[in-house]
């Protein structure tokens, strides 16, 4: 072989060889950059806790991480959209979860405008969720508490109901600083009720007034659901959170937050009518400022429906002459006079839950009685089913 042939043959293998530790180069940094990549949050704006929904309880995450700061995004936006955001040094501290996320506009600063991405991308979901876990705090078997407390117990068509909400620290007043905020949802009955009309808000409460804390409330109706696809079955809850944002938990006892629901004009005209509104609460957190769970004493309530009477005579109430119930309280017998031109169907009783608890049919005009003696002490609702409507009355049972 010739010398140049040779010289050609070296200079092709170092060239081959040139090429090889440069392609190898270009894969280990490409391997480097993808990893790298891949350990960056992937920011969904809204989704402060990371589960893969976007609702009220990511305002107990910004709640947690207020007034901590960090990298901005780069060209953030609160578009529900995947966007790629530089670690924090710190995150939440139970769950974990990174704070780039609680940054939900990204602009390096976790405040109260985080709120704005969480009510604008409401109840949008992703699939990139981290599971988590969280302790619960040991207060010595005390809980907190959470029921409704109506402005009255029966309403008619086209009145205005409105249910606060009360709470109470665990253990309060002997247990101090023990809540840091919280969540819950309202379930009501939309049937009897107008579409549309129902308001909810958030009380400057012993949690902190509305310039102390991160909250919201929002109403899920035939609008949202419209927006979202859903059917309408899925309407008819109210979503409350309300979270400190000092770091510093607190303790108290009072309403923390109101529903007003406006009932149909003409509940008549409502085929299988129920006179019984029941409320009730669902997906309840109650968090220290650690992120620990705090177990909860939920009530659920019932409100009395009348319909409004349409001429016909003597049949409304104890202050007319349709019926009357006595005596109230009962202790072992509960007695219902009424009207011979009534014709009565059936007697129900029903505790504050919404739950039947007697039930009689009525074989003859005139009196009937109940027999109590068995039925626990409380409130409960009697309601008198006949040919010409539903009638109800709101009865003690005492001892």
């Amino acid at each position: 072989m010739r010398p140049l042939q040779i010289a050609h043959i070296a200079s092709f293998f170092h060239c081959l060889d040139r090429y090889r530790k440069q392609f190898l180069l270009t894969c280990i940094l490409t391997a480097l950059c993808t990893s790298a990549m891949s350990q960056q949050p992937l920011v969904y704006p809204g989704d402060a806790n990371k589960d893969g929904r976007c609702d009220n309880e990511d305002i107990l995450a910004i709640g947690l991480g207020h007034g901590q700061t960090g990298p901005q995004r780069v060209n953030p936006s609160i578009n529900w959209v995947p966007q790629i955001a530089t670690p924090w040094p710190v995150s939440l501290p139970q769950t974990g979860i990174n704070f780039s996320h609680v940054d939900c506009n990204g602009d390096g600063a976790i405040n109260d405008q985080d709120t704005t991405a969480v009510d604008e991308n409401y109840y949008e979901t992703h699939s990139n969720s981290q599971s988590t876990t969280r302790d619960t705090v040991n207060l010595n078997g005390k809980k907190a508490d959470l029921r409704f407390s109506p402005t009255t117990s029966t309403v008619q068509d086209g009145d205005t109901l409105t249910i606060d909400i009360f709470s109470e620290s665990p253990g309060y007043p002997n247990l101090p600083d023990t809540v840091y905020g919280m969540s819950f949802t309202v379930e009501y009955d939309t049937s009897v009720i107008k579409d549309k009309a129902t308001t909810a808000s958030v009380y400057d409460s012993w949690i902190g007034d509305t310039s102390q804390t991160v909250h919201t409330a929002q109403i899920v109706d035939s609008s949202m659901a419209q927006k979202k696809g859903w059917s309408n079955e899925e309407i008819g809850r109210a979503d409350y959170a309300i979270s400190r944002t000092d770091q510093n938990n607190t303790d108290g006892s009072g309403n923390i937050a109101t529903i007003s629901i406006v009932m149909e004009d003409d509940l008549h005209l409502i085929p299988n009518f129920d006179s019984l509104l029941v409320v009730r609460f669902s997906n309840i957190t109650v968090i220290t400022n650690e992120e620990k769970r705090i177990r909860v004493n939920s009530v659920n309530d019932t409100v009395n429906v009348q319909k409004k009477k349409t001429g016909i005579a003597g049949r409304t109430d104890e202050r007319g002459n349709g019926f009357r119930v006595y005596p109230n309280p009962a202790s072992e017998q509960l007695h219902i006079d009424m009207a011979h031109d009534i014709e009565a169907r059936q007697v129900e009783l029903y505790n504050r839950q919404g739950e039947l608890v007697q039930q009689r049919a009525v074989e003859q005009r005139g009196q009937l009685s109940l027999a109590v003696d068995d039925v626990p002490t409380g409130v409960y609702f009697l309601q008198i089913t006949s040919d010409e409507g539903v009638y109800s009355r709101q009865v003690m049972i005492g001892r």
